[in-house]
């Protein structure tokens, strides 16, 4: 009875976003318990204090894309609209239009891709310290390691895609990513 209550709470969670939640339901029937863990980890991937949605997002963008699950990207762009993020500036971010996105949303996408690459990311922690002290950086932190977390169980678990394009409003577009 537990797992099939479970079984619908996953269903309706991901049913908004058209989302394929199979390696969610594959972990809940392999394990009750490793499911479980998987839930309590859930509301560090939702902290977001001290910076805007654009931030957050971008950092989100950039580290989903840098991890290529087509899927995962999907719904992170899907999210940050629902979320009250312009088309526009989530348009930017897929693309990397440096050009249209805005100083906050740069600096949440340069942080994040310096993270993922392994590049030296000083200049950009430093200015996220500035812009945003250490509750921005913190949300940062969680917001990519967070973010990373899904696709590697998916690719573990044999249900990752590899992203070429993205969904924002009723536009595809290629999914740029940083060398």
């Amino acid at each position: 009875m537990f797992k099939w209550i479970a079984h619908r709470m996953i269903d309706r969670a991901f049913a908004r976003f058209r989302y394929d939640a199979t390696y969610v339901h594959d972990m809940l029937d392999s394990s009750t318990s490793a499911w479980l863990k998987f839930l309590m980890a859930q509301p560090m991937n939702l902290h977001q204090k001290g910076i805007s949605a654009e931030v957050w997002y971008a950092a989100k963008i950039a580290t989903v894309r840098h991890e290529d699950c087509g899927p995962c990207a999907q719904l992170v762009v899907d999210m940050a609209l629902q979320d009250g993020v312009p088309a526009w500036l989530v348009k930017a971010m897929v693309a990397r239009d440096f050009g249209q996105l805005t100083p906050d949303a740069e600096l949440g996408l340069r942080f994040a891709e310096a993270v993922a690459l392994h590049d030296s990311s000083d200049q950009w922690r430093a200015e996220v310290m500035r812009r945003f002290g250490q509750d921005g950086l913190v949300s940062l932190a969680f917001a990519i390691a967070q973010t990373r977390t899904y696709p590697t169980i998916k690719r573990v678990m044999g249900h990752a895609q590899v992203c070429e394009r993205l969904r924002v409003g009723e536009e595809d577009l290629a999914a740029a990513r940083a060398a």
